[in-house]
């Protein structure tokens, strides 16, 4: 039965778009990054971070990086939301990730094809992308490689080239299996409006820091 979800467990904080000459995995440890730059600094939040890694030419890579304050306290609670969420942040298995971690996505505003080739099903990326995850001492990162499809690579950079023309609206959930794991709770979600990607700053390969 669907059902309307609470509000998104995680905030929002901010939005990074990014250029490089390698893959951005683990971008949080990287010490010109802002999480890793904010731990520095003292500050105890914990942040969810999702990174989604497309191709272009040149070999470079475009990354979008998308922030937002975590709460370990419904992450611990005895709740729906909190017997899928332990074990996602807090083990270490990968096919157990790759099983709950759901996109939904839905372009609002943009070219019809370009509508059409997203569309809105929920989609558990794990089973068609590679995805990366690393816990730091502050974050949690999940990378999206969507060189990894040929499909999402196509449907991707399809939304690049229209970015500029586009409202996407991106939301989050962990997938519920059993009745004491429902109702699902949205996790986190994003907005993105007329993304002008050419902004994007080329940063440096991490060897190079």
């Amino acid at each position: 039965v669907k059902a309307p979800s609470e509000d998104s467990v995680f905030k929002l904080c901010c939005v990074d778009i990014f250029n490089s000459f390698e893959k951005t995995v683990d971008i949080c440890s990287r010490s010109d990054n802002r999480v890793a730059m904010s731990r520095k600094r003292g500050d105890d939040t914990w942040y969810f971070v999702m990174n989604i890694m497309v191709p272009l030419k040149k070999k470079k890579t475009f990354s979008f990086v998308v922030y937002w304050e975590g709460d370990r306290e419904k992450v611990d609670e005895d709740s729906p939301f909190g017997r899928i969420a332990r074990p996602f942040f807090n083990n270490d298995d990968d096919n157990y990730r790759n099983s709950r971690f759901k996109l939904i996505p839905r372009v609002v505003q943009g070219p019809y094809v370009v509508r059409m080739a997203v569309g809105e099903k929920p989609a558990l990326l794990g089973n068609k992308l590679t995805q990366h995850y690393t816990r730091g001492d502050n974050y949690f990162e999940i990378d999206i490689d969507v060189s990894s499809s040929v499909i999402a690579n196509n449907t991707v950079g399809m939304c690049l080239s229209s970015s500029r023309s586009i409202r996407v609206d991106m939301g989050i959930t962990l997938q519920g299996e059993t009745e004491e794991e429902l109702p699902e709770i949205m996790l986190a979600a994003i907005t993105g409006v007329k993304v002008d990607t050419s902004m994007a700053r080329l940063i440096p390969n991490r060897g190079e820091l």
